[in-house]
């Protein structure tokens, strides 16, 4: 009976339950303080202000890579015409998104980036009061935009608790 007590001759000491193996990736075995409240660890192990800035840094790192790639994506090589540009911006949205996920080691550190990528894509997607639009209505610009959604959502829903927790082994 895990709870209940044993009593002795004048004290009353509780029985303790079966002791239980340390949970991968905390090698101190204490809980996990974003079991509770559904916090990834990196979020979770930081002290508020910390937490904040990392997720806030994350999605200001997104944005940030994701306004030159916007501009860099219709770059095309002139000898054979292919679109040099938009591979280019994807990898390097996509390596970022990567290794944030590898960094906090969860899928919400790494969707933080790609949700500044999507902020970058909507604001430079939309028509200015003079016409000018970044990110044209073209096959080019829609298989950007299409793109780097269907990357992000592959690159997100990779296991990053488990793949942090390998390399530090």
């Amino acid at each position: 009976m895990i709870g209940s007590t044993v009593r002795g001759r004048n004290a009353v000491t509780p029985r303790r339950g079966p002791e239980r193996a340390p949970r991968p990736g905390r090698p101190s075995g204490r809980a996990d303080p974003g079991a509770r409240t559904g916090l990834p660890p990196w979020f979770a192990d930081r002290a508020w202000p910390a937490a904040m800035a990392a997720a806030v840094g994350l999605l200001v790192l997104g944005f940030l890579v994701g306004v030159p790639a916007a501009f860099a994506h219709p770059i095309r090589v002139t000898a054979v015409d292919l679109p040099l540009g938009l591979p280019v911006a994807l990898l390097a949205e996509g390596g970022v998104v990567g290794a944030a996920g590898v960094f906090t080691a969860s899928r919400v550190g790494a969707a933080l980036p790609a949700l500044g990528w999507l902020g970058s894509a909507v604001v430079l997607a939309t028509e200015r009061a003079k016409g000018d639009v970044i990110i044209a209505a073209d096959g080019i610009g829609i298989a950007y935009l299409v793109g780097g959604l269907v990357l992000f959502t592959l690159l997100i829903a990779l296991p990053y608790d488990r793949i942090a927790t390998r390399d530090r082994r």
